[in-house]
């Protein structure tokens, strides 16, 4: 199966639906007349050229939500009664 993709807003899918997409995309007519490529040139672009680019990208944004979100976290219990009073249990019993 052949797959396409719209060199303005990024949509894939099968070839022929995105061909009438991008008639339609406002990010696509916006382009130069240069980078308006059909769905089926644009997708085999971006898989020699940006593809690994916007994976690495993709990785660096989950690593650096999931680095803020175990800082929140740790900061949302560094101070709970119910965590202290925990270990003064543990440390009692």
């Amino acid at each position: 199966m052949s797959a396409g993709r719209c060199a303005g807003c990024g949509k894939t899918g099968p070839p022929k639906p995105l061909r009438t997409h991008v008639t339609e995309c406002g990010a696509w007519l916006a382009l130069p007349p240069s980078r308006q490529l059909g769905p089926e040139r644009e997708y085999q672009r971006w898989l020699e050229q940006d593809r690994d680019a916007e994976r690495d990208a993709r990785r660096a944004q989950a690593i650096e939500a999931t680095t803020a979100a175990h800082a929140q976290a740790g900061e949302r219990f560094a101070s709970s009664r119910d965590l202290d009073a925990i270990l003064d249990e543990m440390e009692a019993g």
